[in-house]
């Protein structure tokens, strides 16, 4: 794993609070003790972060270095103990006939728990991450290793949470938050879709993105449907986007052809007609 100082190679070191356990600040082992007592365990660090791998049980507790806070356990799940709704999501979605490899559920302090289902077909591999509620939040494809350094839970700003709650409804909620440098994105879980939220550096809003996958399609105002289908006639509809931004509201319908070729026709929501693509605050932030 890149970037990871491997404290010990051994669960069998001398040392009372594992092994490596000299390079991890005093305040971490103590909040590693309340939470584990005496398990065996050996740690590495990473980033910001002190990570204590559980060697009896193979769970992963990550603590953040500066405030001791334990926020991410990862914890290996057999497919057959997921959640229903997740594994109705998996057997009804495309990677239905993949291999499971492996399941890992990340239990994050205050955030939503995620679980990751590692899928193979061929050469091809994919991660899924699904929320408990089995809302797709992200796939990912041909990953090396899996780092969950990024879904350590961060506390969204005041200002944010209210605008999800006021814009989103009362019981949407955020399971990600990641500041960049010039602009600040939030994935929200909403009314059973994967909505994400665009801010600037100001906390000024930008953009918000709903995700239609296959089976929330019925939810697309036939109109759009209807004129994606007459724009690429014998194309199939995947998946819809409905992007609403300061300039107005759009539909980016993925469709693919029996050839496979795909295709992204934008349907304007007001007009219902096909446009070009639109200029989107996503654009420039992104480069």
């Amino acid at each position: 794993m890149s970037g990871m100082l491997f404290l010990g190679a051994c669960d069998n070191d001398d040392s009372p609070k594992g092994n490596g356990s000299e390079n991890v600040p005093q305040k971490v082992l103590a909040a590693f003790e309340k939470e584990y007592g005496d398990a065996p365990v050996t740690w590495e660090l990473k980033g910001d972060y002190a990570v204590a791998n559980l060697t009896r049980t193979g769970e992963t507790a990550w603590f953040e270095v500066s405030t001791a806070l334990c926020g991410l356990k990862e914890v290996d799940v057999p497919f057959a103990q997921l959640p229903v709704a997740v594994k109705t999501a998996f057997e009804a979605s495309s990677y239905k006939t993949w291999k499971v490899d492996d399941v890992d559920k990340l239990v994050r302090k205050d955030s939503e728990t995620l679980y990751v289902i590692e899928a193979e077909q061929g050469e091809k591999e994919v991660d899924l991450y699904y929320t408990e509620a089995g809302v797709l939040m992200h796939e990912i494809f041909d990953v090396e290793d899996n780092d969950y350094e990024s879904y350590f839970p961060q506390t969204p700003d005041t200002d944010v949470t209210a605008w999800v709650k006021e814009h989103l409804g009362a019981d949407a909620k955020i399971v990600e938050y990641d500041k960049e440098r010039n602009h600040l994105e939030v994935d929200v879980v909403a009314d059973g879709l994967k909505v994400e939220v665009l801010f600037s550096a100001n906390m000024e809003w930008l953009q918000t993105k709903t995700e239609f996958d296959e089976h929330h399609l019925s939810e697309v105002p036939v109109e759009v449907l209807n004129a994606a289908k007459a724009e690429k006639p014998g194309a199939v509809v995947e998946e819809v986007e409905k992007i609403l931004t300061g300039s107005g509201e759009f539909y980016c319908v993925e469709m693919e052809e029996p050839n496979d070729r795909e295709y992204k026709v934008f349907v304007d929501a007001e007009t219902l007609l096909v446009i070009d693509r639109p200029a989107l605050p996503e654009d420039e932030l992104r480069g």
